[in-house]
């Protein structure tokens, strides 16, 4: 697309312009970068805010735009070169926001899944030691952790500076390293190492999830959040990626 260019024309014109589809590779064509040409003297150079759009020729600072999408938001100029008679060529962009992408598989991935840890009793020293309920019970590992490696799942979620998600947290047990049910017990006239009679018990709690649920979780394949980031994709326009992997 060719427009001319008007010398008595003031402020930033278009000579053309053309659409781009960056991520037509992943079946999204409705994602548009649109990429003008533009010209103009030096004195009338005029960068749009990152909060402007192509909607009309004062939200683009072109006089003439080639395009109207007021979803379409300016991201930036490039290529800039002097041009003959003190004008100056560039290219202006503008971006709509992408459609979120949620469940790509994208490869595998290693993350060091909780081990399940049950709690026993133990019997104390002696019965001054039973008085002390830490010494009525131990964790015991019944399942290691698995750092497998698994198919990893990776939800995009695209924003506005403007508007962000609540953004995801990474899964982990509130126990650092495990899971467990917890457990408790009582006792009377029990006796300890030593042959003394001692009455005490035990209460300890569980981590969240508990072992019963994230076992439930690893036996029906529950996508848990194993990493989240947040970068720039252009202009004002971010993108969450929440990468995913079935519990072990």
């Amino acid at each position: 697309m060719s427009i001319p260019y008007n010398h008595q024309m003031t402020g930033v014109k278009s000579t053309g312009g053309y659409p781009q589809y960056p991520l037509q590779s992943v079946n999204d064509l409705t994602h548009v970068v649109y990429n003008i040409q533009c010209k103009c003297l030096r004195a009338d150079y005029v960068v749009p805010a990152l909060t402007d759009t192509l909607a009309n020729a004062t939200s683009s600072k072109i006089v003439n735009p080639p395009f109207a999408n007021g979803n379409a938001y300016f991201v930036g100029d490039i290529s800039f070169a002097d041009s003959d008679g003190g004008l100056m060529t560039f290219t202006r962009q503008f971006s709509t926001v992408p459609a979120n992408r949620l469940g790509v598989y994208s490869g595998s991935i290693s993350f060091p899944f909780p081990s399940t840890q049950g709690v026993y009793y133990t019997p104390p020293a002696t019965k001054e030691a039973a008085e002390n309920d830490d010494n009525l019970w131990e964790y015991r590992e019944d399942k290691a952790s698995d750092t497998s490696a698994g198919a990893l799942y990776i939800d995009y979620v695209y924003f506005l500076a403007s508007s962000p998600p609540t953004i995801s947290t990474v899964f982990k047990s509130s126990q650092t390293g495990f899971v467990t049910d917890g457990g408790s017990g009582s006792f009377s006239n029990a006796k300890a190492l030593n042959g003394d009679s001692f009455t005490g018990g035990y209460s300890v709690g569980q981590t969240t999830p508990s072992a019963s649920s994230y076992a439930s979780d690893v036996a029906s394949g529950t996508l848990k959040n194993v990493d989240v980031r947040v970068n720039r994709y252009m202009g004002n326009i971010f993108v969450m990626e929440t990468h995913k992997t079935a519990a072990k």
